[in-house]
Order: C-alpha cells, then sequence, then structure tokens
C-alpha cells in the first residue's frame, strides 16, 4: 500500500467538525460536565469519543487546575487500593 494514495481528506473535516461541536469550552470542561451529570467513565468515554484512560486524564487535569474535585471513589470497586488500579468500566 502506498501511503501517498491514502485519503485523508476526511481526517481535518472531522476534526474541525468536533471543535467546532465543542464550543468555546475546553475539553477538560467538556468531560467534567459529564462526570457531574453522574456518567460512568466507560459512558463519558462513549459520548465524547475518547477513550477511558483519555477521560481519566482529563479529570485529573480538572483537579489539578483547581477548584474542579473529582470522587473517585465513585469508580472504584476497593477505596482502600490506588485509584488507577482499580478503576472500574462499568
Amino acid at each position: 500500500m502506498d501511503i501517498n494514495k491514502i485519503d485523508t481528506s476526511n481526517i481535518k473535516k472531522i476534526e474541525i467538525e468536533k471543535q467546532i461541536k465543542e464550543g468555546s469550552k475546553d475539553r477538560y470542561d467538556l468531560t467534567y460536565e459529564c462526570y457531574l451529570e453522574g456518567l460512568s467513565l466507560e459512558d463519558i468515554a462513549k459520548k465524547r469519543d475518547f477513550t477511558i484512560d483519555t477521560i481519566i486524564k482529563h479529570l485529573e487535569k480538572c483537579e489539578k487546575r483547581g477548584g474542579d474535585r473529582v470522587d473517585w471513589s465513585r469508580f472504584i470497586d476497593d477505596p482502600n487500593k490506588e485509584k488507577k488500579d482499580t478503576i472500574s468500566y462499568r
């Protein structure tokens, strides 16, 4: 397969459509809003079209920026374990 013959015209279009759809809010805020709606990590990932690992990173970023609190116990089966090791993908 010649990579120079691959049609990449839709890639930029999809990226632009996603940015327009998300509006002026950044991706971290949009993920946090889904969290506030009570969605599971899996549901947030599906809704936002990201992986669960990306959703976790978005929520961590929200906490690091300050102001946004995440109750990780919602996603952890055993609260005595580290959060990343026991995240539930319900």
